[in-house]
Formats: structure tokens, C-alpha cells, sequence
């Protein structure tokens, strides 16, 4: 395997261990209901092309602190509805160094240190309706010799009474498979909207 092969596989095992650790949070308060399951959602643009979700509150997003790594993160994951869970579900996860607020412009290109490495602030992933997996996943200044395209960005206008509302846009590179790694496809998230349900959660 190459360098290039190298870093990605790392760079995917750190994500992946991240979506886990959510994931498992987001089972353990999956039973509580913030908000009424109404009027949730998650919009946004693929190439041009609209995608609208509607949201469950019964699986609301997640504001937590992990005081492990000193970080503040933010967990957006919708899945649409009739989906198996591997097609048509996006997943974004803010970490910060202070507590996640509004007004505020995340970018995945400004980094965030966690332990002994500066990583992504934002680890954005989006599979399509045939299964196809985007992400930006990647800090360019980590490669700077390598064409790294990776970009997120996320402002929350509103983290109040169980409801986040915010605007995101991205650039992903995929698909990515576990045989293949990832592929050099891009697409180009614009226009992003969303009104979710959240929890709060300390590890």
C-alpha cells in the first residue's frame, strides 16, 4: 500500500471511530423525545440537485462534551425515511475546543487538536440513494504535498429549547469503499438548511 493508501486508511479509522462513539450515545437517548415530530428536517443540494429529509425526533442530534479529549462536539445525523440505513442518510459531527455555539462559522480546514494530532473540526459524510459514500474526512494542512480538496462548513443559528436550526455547505471526495479506499468523485453540497432535535450528553 502507498503513502496516499496509508494515510487514508488512518484518517478513516479515526472517523469511523468517531461515528461509533455517537452512534452509541445516540442509542442510549434515542428513547427520549425532545421536541414534537413535526416540522424537523434536513435540506441541502447535490451537484444542483435538491435532497430533502424529513427528520425523526425520536432520533435527535447530539450536543456533548467528552471530557476524555477536552472536546465539544456536535452530532447531526438524519436518516431518510424508508432508508436501510446504508443509502440516503447524511451524518456531520463539530468538534470544538469551547462550547458549541451560534453565530459561529465552523470549517473542517481549521483544525482542532485532540491529543497528540491536529485533526478535521468537522467530519462530514453523506451517502447518496444508491449506497455511494462522500466524505470530507481530511485536514489538507496535515498533506500539504497532496491534492487534498476535503472542505466543510456549518454556522448554527439557533440551539434553543431542544431545536438546533443552521446552514452547511461541503465538498466530499468519494466513494469510498472498505475494499478501495477512497475515490476521487466529488460532489459539492450547497444550500444546506436544517431544523433538528437535540439532546445533551456528557462522557
Amino acid at each position: 500500500m502507498d503513502g496516499k493508501g496509508i494515510f487514508l486508511e488512518k484518517t478513516m479509522k479515526k472517523d469511523l471511530y468517531f461515528l461509533l462513539l455517537f452512534l452509541l450515545i445516540f442509542s442510549a437517548c434515542g428513547e427520549e423525545s425532545p421536541v414534537p415530530n413535526s416540522n424537523l428536517y434536513i435540506k441541502f443540494k447535490v451537484d444542483g440537485q435538491e435532497i430533502f429529509y424529513q427528520a425523526n425526533a425520536l432520533s435527535p442530534s447530539l450536543l456533548n462534551y467528552d471530557s476524555n479529549h477536552k472536546v465539544y462536539n456536535a452530532a447531526l445525523q438524519v436518516i431518510a425515511p424508508g432508508s436501510n440505513g446504508t443509502k440516503d442518510f447524511i451524518n456531520i459531527l463539530i468538534r470544538s475546543e469551547t462550547k458549541i455555539q451560534t453565530n459561529l462559522n465552523y470549517r473542517l480546514s481549521d483544525g482542532i487538536q485532540i491529543g497528540a494530532f491536529t485533526q478535521p473540526k468537522i467530519l462530514f459524510t453523506y451517502a447518496d440513494e444508491k449506497g455511494d459514500i462522500y466524505n470530507a474526512v481530511i485536514l489538507k494542512e496535515s498533506y500539504p504535498n497532496l491534492d487534498i480538496k476535503d472542505e466543510a462548513e456549518l454556522t448554527f443559528t439557533k440551539i434553543r429549547d431542544g431545536i438546533m436550526e443552521g446552514i452547511f455547505s461541503a465538498i466530499l471526495i468519494g466513494p469510498v469503499s472498505s475494499a478501495t479506499g477512497r475515490g476521487t468523485g466529488i460532489k459539492t453540497i450547497s444550500q444546506g438548511e436544517f431544523r433538528l432535535g437535540y439532546v445533551e450528553s456528557n462522557s
